[in-house]
């Protein structure tokens, strides 16, 4: 953080500081930047989503729940957040029902699947278009992206989903493990069974 923050910072932006199992901490240098960032603590070891927010931070697991079962079991914990996986990320508006106002969802927004899950295809992952942001935005309070091995992808990927919300070309350039070629401009013209409630977004939200 000391690199990526200069003097004259001024946005009060959100930063997620991924805290590996076992990790030392010291919480006495995050807490200098306490009042210039929105620190948001994700955890591998579920004990330190108490300790964190005993500090005031806002905490998450850092793995994606993917069953009701996980779902209910990290809320019990005292989670802030909750990172979502297939299958219920197929079912958005009973997860919110469940997670209530006060708990905020996350996804990855160009990742279909975690490559050390093998799937049949990405068609069915988690992924979100581009043009769907707004949709999901009704159950989803944060968007990430899958972008650890540049920091000029991640500006790609934020000026593709935040700016332009629009993507004229093959999917499987954009999404991680999709693994088909499909051109996405061709879905804005196909309304599922020609009624335009259930646009591609609208279907993937509640298909289960």
């Amino acid at each position: 953080m000391a690199d990526f923050v200069s003097d004259d910072w001024t946005c009060k932006g959100e930063i997620v500081i991924y805290l590996p199992k076992d990790q030392i901490v010291n919480w006495d240098q995050i807490e200098k930047y306490k009042d210039i960032l929105n620190i948001v603590i994700a955890v591998e070891d579920t004990r330190m989503i108490e300790t964190a927010k005993d500090l005031g931070y806002k905490a998450f697991w850092s793995y994606p729940a993917a069953t009701f079962w996980e779902l209910r079991s990290l809320i019990a914990l005292g989670v802030n957040e909750i990172l979502l996986d297939a299958p219920i990320f197929f079912d958005l508006s009973k997860v919110k029902n469940i997670c209530g106002p006060d708990i905020e969802l996350r996804a990855v927004v160009n990742k279909c699947y975690n490559g050390y899950m093998p799937r049949e295809n990405g068609i069915c992952g988690t992924y979100i278009r581009p043009e769907d942001i707004e949709t999901y935005s009704a159950y989803i309070d944060h968007f990430e992206f899958d972008s650890k091995d540049s920091i000029k992808k991640e500006y790609a990927l934020y000026r593709i989903y935040a700016e332009d919300k629009n993507w004229p070309g093959n999917l499987n350039t954009l999404l991680t493990n999709f693994g088909v070629d499909v051109d996405n401009r061709g879905f804005e013209v196909i309304p599922y069974e020609n009624d335009d409630k259930k646009f591609f977004a609208h279907r993937r939200m509640t298909c289960g």
